[in-house]
């Protein structure tokens, strides 16, 4: 019958067209990335510690310090380096204040040398103790930078010549203050007298003037002074 004939050929075409459908691949998904944060953060705390356990190993304090100099000196590579550049700076202000002291010609040179002498003792107080571990380790110094200890000694010289300038300085102004006033004095005397005794109190403070020592500022600066005074002293001495 074409009836059944013609369902049966539909039936077959079906089939066929399900038996030729492409099978889907068992494609598995993509992997995803996945962080090891664990690795991370050991990572990042190693980062963190070694330069936070290098700090404290160079901690300037004897208690933390010298355990390092005899476990791990090189932990101090860091403050062997700073005692260098800090010990060439106490050098370079030593020899400035000196240079300001020998060719001072003004109280303001002297000033100056206080200054960098005050400065240089900041980079000396920075810089181990002799005797110590870590003194050891560093060398005491270089052949650039003598140790602390030759340095101190210098500091306290050139300390001492500071004292004596600004002592000088001092009896510079008293004298050059009581010479203007025994002239002031001896141009108000009313006898004869009194102006003996004013001539004999400006060739005395004239004289003191002289003896100031001629190693410092003051001493040269009087120099000058006791020249010029004693040429006005002589024409008023001279006979009426």
């Amino acid at each position: 019958m074409p009836e059944k004939e013609s369902s049966k050929s539909w039936d077959r075409l079906e089939a066929s067209l399900l038996s030729s459908k492409p099978k889907a691949n068992n494609i598995s998904p993509p992997k995803k990335n996945t962080v090891n944060f664990s690795k991370i953060g050991f990572i990042a705390l190693a980062v963190a510690i070694v330069p936070a356990a290098i700090a404290i190993a160079n901690i300037p304090y004897r208690v933390v310090r010298d355990p390092v100099v005899r476990s791990a000196p090189i932990l101090l590579f860091p403050s062997m380096i700073s005692w260098d550049w800090q010990c060439s700076q106490a050098v370079s202000q030593i020899e400035n204040a000196e240079s300001a002291i020998d060719q001072a010609k003004q109280t303001a040179d002297l000033d100056t040398a206080k200054n960098l002498l005050a400065s240089a003792q900041k980079h000396l107080d920075t810089l181990p103790a002799a005797g110590t571990p870590a003194n050891d380790l560093w060398g005491g110094g270089t052949a650039s930078c003598p140790n602390r200890s030759d340095l101190q000694v210098r500091m306290l010289k050139l300390g001492s010549r500071l004292n004596d300038e600004q002592q000088a300085q001092v009896q510079f102004s008293l004298l050059h203050n009581a010479l203007a006033a025994v002239k002031i004095q001896y141009q108000q005397a009313q006898t004869p007298d009194l102006m003996k005794f004013e001539k004999g109190e400006w060739l005395s403070t004239l004289n003191r003037l002289g003896q100031l020592p001629s190693t410092t500022l003051a001493g040269r600066q009087a120099q000058r002074e006791f020249t010029l005074g004693m040429k006005e002293f002589q024409v008023i001495d001279l006979p009426q």
